[in-house]
């Protein structure tokens, strides 16, 4: 237990209560203690009570272990006494916000009893809540994307919690949730109705509504994707990637398109003198190359007015899609105006994207902007034809400074070089989707190959926020306007890029 070292102070009473806050957001301030193994899924079932809270109008605020460790706590490592620190910092900042009339939550690890038990001492009798979030060592792993597991099993990693460092479950927790058994939609409706027992959240939400529910119902899996390790790993590692979710007669119906986009150009510079020969026997892969082998600096590097063709609307409109979008940002979605095809030319340093946020591009408020980013290729992607690379958990960091380099903006090295080793290389093949935040740390590697990196990539935004551009995008899903939304493919390919 940390010692008291500042002498002659003098604790000062407030004028303003904790009873006047409470009064005036018309709620109890209370720790929900998240507890559990890396992996376990603490910080998306935080986020998930957090979402349902908020929607009935509460304040809230989640702490989460990573992001703490990047600010207040960055100077502690995983040793049993930097791991009781941790906890006991945290344990204060949370009373602080439980005086301030905040339902907090908490997701660590914090493997340790005594520490989770002196937590508890700091607050208020029946304002300390513990959670257990329950889940097998076996599962945990399986959803460990960045690999911690398997580093701490090969002893590249010490004192990892579960394989080389103890955790401590808790004896007799408040509530106890198994993430390998229930849904995400599940375990926080077991959350929120102990809270509404203990008389903390009142059964009649300040709405009106007594439903209990994330943005939309969830099963355990939606065909061959674990939808909750897909949440997981979007929220921990700022992204997730979704294999083969992409219907073959979805990605047919775009390759068409970007097919008619090719012979169109191809047309046009005939017409113009530039070709004495379409090519339209070339492969997709190439030909676009042959359009414009002697004029390169011509070629195009990406596509975005000439979208609003009815093949591109199933994948922008994917219902899978969508549906992780509004558990991610909400029931008003839009399309925001910047969806593209993009042909990765080889050796062409106009396609070379370098380290940088997406929100970096946007202004200096981008951080603000709610958005789940996608991307998904047209053809085998690897190393060879540049893949992207991403650094996994750098989303938590904020928008980061950048620079002016020739083509694009590249994060100053300052923030690049310390992480740029834990890159991860996105190596996917068509039907295969990736999902990340703005604000991860990502870049595409130069392609090496013979032929064209062909890929669309678009973002979704909370509607109910601004673009901070002059376009504004297509609404894809909205309670508050429904017939504002773009319905259909015939509808799509009568709008046009704004």
């Amino acid at each position: 237990m940390a010692q008291q070292k500042a002498t002659n102070i003098t604790w000062h009473d407030a004028t303003v209560t904790a009873e006047d806050r409470e009064k005036l957001l018309n709620q109890k301030g209370c720790v929900i203690w998240f507890t559990g193994l890396s992996g376990s899924g603490k910080s998306t079932l935080a986020n998930a009570v957090e979402q349902v809270l908020h929607q009935q109008q509460h304040h809230t605020y989640v702490l989460d272990g990573d992001n703490v460790r990047h600010g207040l706590n960055k100077n502690l490592g995983f040793s049993p006494e930097d791991r009781e620190e941790n906890i006991r910092r945290i344990g204060e900042v949370a009373k602080l916000f439980a005086d301030a009339g905040t339902i907090v939550m908490t997701a660590f690890i914090s493997p340790y009893r005594a520490d989770r038990d002196q937590a508890r001492e700091l607050i208020a009798d029946g304002r300390f809540v513990e959670v257990f979030v329950e889940c097998p060592l076996e599962v945990c792993e399986e959803r460990d994307t960045k690999g911690l597991y398997q580093k701490a099993r090969a002893g590249e990693i010490k004192e990892f919690t579960g394989i080389s460092a103890p955790y401590e479950a808790p004896v007799d927790p408040e509530v106890a949730v198994n993430t390998a058994e229930l849904s995400l939609e599940e375990s926080a409706k077991v959350v929120v109705s102990a809270l509404v027992e203990a008389g903390l959240v009142p059964s009649g939400n300040k709405t009106g509504n007594t439903d209990i529910c994330l943005t939309r119902k969830m099963s355990r899996k939606e065909g061959n994707l674990n939808m909750e390790s897909v949440i997981e790993n979007f929220n921990e590692n700022g992204f997730a990637i979704l294999r083969g979710v992409l219907e073959p007669a979805t990605l047919e119906a775009v390759k068409h398109e970007c097919e008619a986009l090719v012979a169109e150009l191809a047309q046009r510079r005939y017409a113009e003198g530039k070709l004495t020969h379409t090519y339209p026997d070339a492969a997709f892969e190439t030909r676009l190359i042959r359009l414009y082998e002697n004029y390169p600096d011509e070629n195009p590097t990406i596509f975005r007015s000439e979208l609003h063709r009815a093949g591109f609307f199933d994948v922008f409109a994917h219902p899978t899609l969508l549906e992780l979008a509004g558990i991610f940002l909400g029931p008003e979605i839009r399309l925001y105006p910047n969806y593209s095809v993009r042909p990765k030319l080889p050796e062409n340093k106009r396609t070379e994207v370098l380290w940088h946020q997406d929100a970096g591009y946007t202004s200096k408020a981008a951080d603000v902007l709610r958005m789940m980013n996608v991307w998904t290729p047209l053809v085998p992607v690897n190393v060879e034809n540049g893949c992207m690379e991403f650094i996994p958990g750098s989303h938590k960091w904020g928008v980061v400074p950048h620079e002016k380099d020739e083509y694009y903006l590249r994060i100053h090295d300052d923030y690049i070089k310390p992480v740029e080793a834990d890159a991860v290389r996105i190596e996917i093949m068509p039907g295969d989707v990736v999902i990340f935040s703005n604000l991860l740390f990502h870049r595409g590697l130069p392609n090496r190959a013979s032929h064209i990196r062909w890929s669309l990539d678009w973002r979704y935004q909370d509607a109910r926020q601004p673009t901070l551009r002059t376009t504004q995008g297509h609404l894809l899903h909205s309670q508050r306007t429904p017939d504002a939304v773009v319905k259909d493919a015939k509808a799509w390919a009568q709008l046009e890029f704004s």
